[in-house]
């Protein structure tokens, strides 16, 4: 259900993401029944999980989901919303670079805690809003950067990076659901692993092309058109 909702999303070419202008009102398939037919698969999955395993547990997820998904998303929207003023005081370059630091430290301390003996909530909570602020900076910039140079087919580049990052994102939970041991450390060791290894690939290719950078290359973009 969540995979056919969010197909329908693309079809009408309106956002998937919840804090995201919307262009389209989608009224086929599930939503002619219902308004959040992902948010209600959600449920309806815990419960099955509830009554397959006979104990209400699952269900006692549901409040906790709900406040963590908002703590994080209050992150992510600080930097969205910080990430115009702050190219301009800066510059997209440097920004984009602080900002993939701070990421790093939000993701590998959030990898790191558990294996110190640090698994409570907020050890867990606090790196991974500061994670979800440092996307809000990045995924803006890295788009214009991404997109920028190709203009007549930035529908296609847009839509290819939005199904990457589906994709990697269902990769890394299946893998995340088949190391499951009963505690959070293999959730946080995949997010600090995947983590370090985003910064290394940044790394690497500022290493091989320094001379161009987001920047540059998305100013250039926009002068061409």
């Amino acid at each position: 259900m969540i995979l056919y909702a969010a197909g329908l999303f693309r079809k009408y070419g309106t956002a998937l993401k919840p804090f995201k202008e919307s262009s389209a009102l989608v009224t086929d398939g599930p939503f002619r029944f219902s308004r959040n037919p992902m948010y209600l698969s959600m449920v309806v999955a815990l419960t099955g999980a509830a009554v397959v395993l006979g104990t209400v547990t699952p269900l006692l997820i549901l409040p906790a989901f709900a406040w963590l998904i908002t703590v994080q998303v209050v992150g992510f929207v600080a930097g969205t919303m910080l990430v115009d003023r702050l190219t301009r005081r800066i510059g997209m370059e440097k920004l984009f670079e602080i900002a993939v630091l701070i990421a790093a430290l939000g993701g590998i301390t959030t990898g790191l805690l558990p294996w110190l003996g640090i698994a409570s909530i907020t050890g867990i909570i606090a790196p991974m809003v500061v994670f979800a602020f440092a996307m809000g900076i990045i995924f803006p910039l890295g788009t214009a950067g991404a997109i920028g140079p190709f203009p007549h087919m930035a529908g296609s580049a847009a839509a290819l990076l939005g199904f990457l990052q589906s994709a990697a994102g269902a990769a890394f939970g299946v893998l995340v659901g088949v190391l499951h041991d009963g505690s959070v450390i293999p959730m946080t060791s995949v997010m600090g692993l995947t983590t370090s290894l985003s910064v290394a690939v940044f790394l690497m290719l500022l290493w091989r092309r320094p001379g161009e950078d987001v920047g540059t290359v998305a100013t250039e973009a926009r002068s061409d058109v």
